[in-house]
């Protein structure tokens, strides 16, 4: 990835996980860190309706997935964002990861990050903004 894509992975907070099984897409606000070309989102103690959640469903039938990125601002010549896509897996949640989870997300030196991450890998990226300039990294 260009590095002013990993730049802007490593300063924005959230994103969105896409994911889809049997023609049905799902659609969910996640956590993430980068590490060198992948992407990693914990399967963290936050409140869940199930303890199996339908990503994670999803991904174990069909491991291809998108994740957003995206600026929203009433002056439209802000606009802009960076889809990846690529392959999903789910597996153990690495020190070196909780690590990074930690530094970027302060509520997890008093939360369980949880010791299972959902993987992206094989990344392909687009981006578009408005102005055709590349956002600037928080």
């Amino acid at each position: 990835m260009d590095k002013w894509v990993c730049q802007l992975l490593d300063s924005e907070p959230r994103g969105f996980l896409a994911s889809s099984y049997r023609n049905s897409p799902h659609v969910v606000p996640v956590v993430f860190v980068r590490l060198h070309d992948r992407i990693y989102s914990p399967i963290d103690a936050k409140p869940k309706a199930t303890h199996r959640l339908r990503r994670v469903r999803n991904i174990e039938h069909n491991n291809a997935v998108s994740f957003m990125l995206d600026n929203y601002d009433a002056d439209w010549q802000k606009l802009w964002w960076l889809r990846l896509d690529g392959l999903a897996s789910i597996g153990p949640l690495s020190n070196a990861i909780a690590e990074l989870l930690v530094c970027k997300y302060p509520q997890y030196r008093s939360m369980d990050v949880g010791s299972t991450a959902i993987e992206l890998s094989e990344i392909r990226w687009r981006y578009w903004s408005m102005d055709g300039s590349r956002p600037l990294a928080n």
